[in-house]
């Protein structure tokens, strides 16, 4: 961004630029050749404040891009707990929610109901100190499904990365990655199916780590892994 740009960004943690400057955000759909078919900046639309507790390397940290079926795209940006919906035609922001609750949240995508489905992480949110999964209503912005630990909603925290997924049956399948952890809930919140990673690797900044970013149920008659089985 543009030290004019970068200037008129509030919120944030002080001084947490990165050496001084802001890197911007900019959206791109590729062509089989290689070239650039859209493009989108975020900079563009740069109306909300960082998070009180977020790094001002980066404005937006976009982590998911879901396509929808009408040729527009429905994003995550982190460090703004924001959603939307960019038009793929005009450009403009056609939808948003935005909520700290949300806590840095990952993994944003529209279920086949139309509803909106994304892990909030909860990382922002010290009066939460916990994870969940929430289920949005696109019309009247309402949480209508969120799931939560049962026993002691403390127990299910990823401060980062993590992901989810509705599954055909109706029920969702959850990674709590930096736990390394995959399960499956019903829409009661019981548990189905429970698997952590065994695979621990050193990392110079934490050590041992087992994450796992992002997990993905696929039918064995599913395109992306037809021939593989």
């Amino acid at each position: 961004m543009d030290e004019v740009q970068a200037a008129a960004l509030e919120g944030g943690v002080p001084g947490s630029e990165a050496d001084g400057a802001i890197y911007g955000e900019v959206i791109r759909e590729i062509d089989r050749n290689g070239a650039v078919a859209w493009e989108w900046r975020l900079a563009d639309h740069a109306e909300w404040p960082f998070h009180r507790n977020a790094v001002r390397r980066n404005y937006g940290h976009a982590n998911s891009i879901h396509p929808l079926e009408d040729g527009d795209y429905l994003l995550s940006f982190k460090v703004l707990n924001l959603l939307t919906i960019v038009s793929r035609e005009s450009g403009d922001i056609v939808w948003q929610f935005q909520d700290d609750a949300l806590g840095g949240q990952h993994d944003v995508q529209m279920t086949a109901d139309g509803t909106i489905l994304v892990f909030a992480n909860g990382t922002y949110s010290p009066d939460l100190a916990h994870s969940q999964v929430w289920e949005i209503d696109k019309d009247s912005k309402k949480v209508v499904w969120r799931f939560t630990e049962k026993k002691n909603p403390m127990n299910f925290f990823s401060t980062h990365i993590s992901g989810v997924q509705r599954l055909a049956s109706g029920n969702t399948l959850i990674c709590e990655g930096a736990m390394g952890a995959i399960f499956e809930v019903t829409p009661d919140r019981d548990v189905v199916w429970h698997y952590v990673n065994p695979n621990w690797q050193f990392h110079p900044k934490f050590t041992s780590i087992n994450w796992i970013y992002r997990a993905r149920h696929y039918a064995p008659d599913s395109p992306e892994v037809e021939n593989l089985l």
